[in-house]
């Protein structure tokens, strides 16, 4: 009996061992069975070919960067980080290793957001796994970035990567900035200081997306060209004797959205008890539009008997100069 017994036992153990080795090879043989992957990803600022990361403003400095990292096909988070950016470090560098691939490898989806403090509300969160990714990426944002004068302003970028298993990839990924920066320059050639009052550009968008490399030729619903900005303080633009180019002066500058106008944009002043405005053109072409990204810097120039010459120049990656007529 004893006998049987044993002989039962080894027959048993004999049938468990094939059948794991079975598993065994059926796993490794299985086509959908991959490997493990990695991806170095270097996380610098979008900017223009004669600007460069070093010498931005400190609001539009990177100064905290989160990074999410979902596989395409399901929206899994399988990392979802963030880091305090040093003043003066003007890129990161991140390792995502241990990304679990199959063997035709498979797509991961990088969400990039910097200085995310700069328009999250009533207590929002990106921390965690369970981030909405689809309110994620068709976040709209509609703060006024020009109040107070010192905001943040936030950057993001979104990209889909495809990794194979035992690759190591190392691509870099470029933070846009979802706004348009216009900057008043001046050439003030009167002998004294002058004072400006309603110096504004109007016909400006309302809101705008986040993630504008997702949407690039849209804008979402309900935007509207209908805000004014307006620059100086209080209501009045000081302009001292010379030239006046400092990039720094929060009074000069201001940030919009991205936006395609019915109108052209255009730039009034008042001096004294005279008004100015001046429509930009490009050519014969009323400039109807701003992208995310672009600079726009004003050349103005204040003679004597209160006469106005202006020209601008849009930077982008590819910049242009033009020129527009006098103010009238």
């Amino acid at each position: 009996m004893r006998k049987h017994f044993r002989t039962y036992c080894l027959l048993a153990v004999a049938v468990v061992a094939v059948a794991l080795l079975s598993v065994s090879c059926i796993k490794d043989n299985d086509p959908a069975v991959g490997g493990k992957a990695s991806v170095t990803m270097t996380f610098t600022t979008r900017v223009s070919d004669n600007v460069t990361a070093e010498n931005l403003l400190d609001k539009e400095q990177m100064r905290t960067l989160r990074v999410i990292v979902a596989r395409s096909n399901t929206n899994d988070i399988i990392y979802n980080v963030s880091y305090d950016i040093q003043p003066g470090e003007t890129q990161k560098v991140i390792h995502f290793s241990e990304l679990t691939v199959n063997k035709d490898g498979e797509n991961f989806d990088f969400y990039a957001i910097a200085n995310e403090d700069a328009f999250l509300t009533g207590g929002e969160s990106l921390e965690g796994k369970n981030v909405s990714l689809s309110a994620l990426k068709s976040r709209i944002l509609n703060k006024d970035f020009n109040s107070p004068a010192l905001s943040l302003i936030p950057q993001a970028a979104f990209e889909t990567i495809k990794v194979g298993p035992n690759e190591q990839k190392k691509p870099p990924m470029y933070l846009l900035f979802p706004l348009v920066k216009v900057v008043l320059n001046f050439d003030n050639q009167t002998g004294e200081s002058v004072d400006l009052s309603n110096v504004a550009i109007s016909g400006i968008a309302n809101q705008g997306y986040l993630f504008k490399d997702i949407y690039e030729n849209s804008y979402p619903q309900g935007t509207a060209g209908s805000r004014t900005v307006q620059f100086g303080n209080e209501g009045t633009l000081q302009v001292p004797v010379g030239e006046v180019a400092d990039a720094d002066a929060s009074p000069y500058i201001r940030y919009l959205y991205p936006w395609t106008s019915g109108n052209a944009y255009k730039l009034t002043a008042t001096w004294g008890s005279m008004t100015h405005e001046v429509v930009f053109k490009i050519g014969d072409e009323e400039l109807k539009k701003l992208e995310a990204g672009q600079q726009l810097n004003v050349n103005v120039s204040l003679l004597v008997n209160k006469q106005v010459t202006i020209n601008w120049q849009v930077d982008d990656w590819n910049p242009v100069t033009n020129d527009v007529p006098s103010f009238n």
